[in-house]
C-alpha cells in the first residue's frame, strides 16, 4: 500500500487556537459488503481521499473524510464506483463509538450497495444499516 499527499492547506488559527487543516491524498481502501447481516464481499482499491481536521483551543475535535474512486470486488472482480463519508469525533466515550461511515457503491454489472457503519476506537465496526441489490444474469 502506498500513500501520497497531493495537496495540503490550513486556515489561519485565531487567538484561541481554533483552526482547520485539509488535505487530499491517495490511500489504500476497502469496504466490507454486508447483505442480510453477513459479510459477503470486500471492495478494495487505491482511491482519492479529501480530509479535514478541526482543532479548538489547540485540541483536535473531529475529522471528516470524503473518499471516492473505483474499487474491485474480491469475490467477483466487478468494478465499483463509490463515494464514502467518514466522520470521526475526538471527543467520545469508547462505548459510544468513534464515528460513522456511509458508503454508496455502484458496480459495472449493476450491483448496488449502501452501507452505514458505526466505527469504534479499537478499529472494529458495527453494521448500522446495509442494503444490497445484486445483478442477476438472465438464464
Amino acid at each position: 500500500m502506498g500513500l501520497g499527499v497531493t495537496r495540503i492547506s490550513a486556515q489561519n488559527s485565531n487567538s484561541d487556537g481554533t483552526y482547520s487543516l485539509s488535505w487530499t491524498e491517495t490511500v489504500g481502501w476497502f469496504a466490507p459488503i454486508y447483505c442480510g447481516g453477513i459479510e459477503i464481499d470486500r471492495i478494495v482499491g487505491f482511491v482519492e481521499s479529501h480530509s479535514v481536521q478541526h482543532w479548538k483551543n489547540g485540541v483536535s475535535q473531529w475529522k471528516h473524510y470524503t473518499i471516492s474512486g473505483q474499487g474491485r470486488s474480491t469475490e467477483t472482480d466487478e468494478v465499483f464506483t463509490f463515494c464514502e463519508h467518514v466522520y470521526l469525533s475526538d471527543k467520545v466515550k469508547v462505548e459510544d463509538g468513534w464515528g460513522t461511515c456511509h458508503t454508496h457503491l455502484k458496480g459495472n454489472y449493476g450491483t448496488v450497495y449502501n452501507i452505514s457503519l458505526i466505527l469504534y476506537l479499537d478499529r472494529t465496526w458495527e453494521v448500522k444499516n446495509a442494503t444490497c441489490a445484486s445483478y442477476k444474469a438472465e438464464e
